[in-house]
């Protein structure tokens, strides 16, 4: 199986899209998903959100969506991967950690404090990826949100 990866584009987005959509509803958040076509492709054009997605044999086979914030510990950036996905029958060909590979590139082009991401309870095939990589998870914080509906 020939495997690559590139930087996405807008005219990249109805894969991305559909691939973004899927994760959505593996993490069952249809209900929560408002995202238009457009919307996204703003993003990606104005680099709000950098896209890369995996190819096997030509086939869509995974994505990331991921972008920059910056702590004030250092004033350094951070990259904050908001999305990993690959599609069930692309797993264990190691395109998570060809990934993780351009992620680790970017923050370092980019004098990067580190790379931050979520990781759902339930996911325990993704924590163990994520340990076997040299991730650990955050000790001695937990994650608040303020829905839009409070304000």
């Amino acid at each position: 199986m020939d495997i690559w990866i590139r930087r996405c584009t807008s005219a990249d987005v109805d894969i991305l899209m559909q691939m973004t959509y899927e994760l959505i509803e593996y993490h069952e958040l249809e209900n929560m998903f408002s995202l238009t076509r457009e919307r996204f492709c703003e993003l990606l054009d104005t680099e709000k959100i950098i896209s890369y997605a995996a190819f096997a044999d030509s086939s869509p086979a995974g994505m990331i969506n991921y972008f920059y914030k910056y702590t004030t510990t250092t004033g350094k950036k951070i990259i904050y991967l908001e999305d990993l996905y690959v599609r069930e029958k692309y797993r264990r060909f190691g395109i998570a950690g060809k990934f993780f590979e351009i992620l680790k590139h970017n923050a370092e082009e980019n004098d990067c404090e580190y790379i931050e991401w979520k990781c759902a309870d339930f996911n325990e095939s993704a924590k163990g990826f994520y340990e076997a990589i040299g991730s650990k998870p955050l000790s001695g914080w937990t994650t608040y949100t303020y829905g839009c509906k409070l304000f």
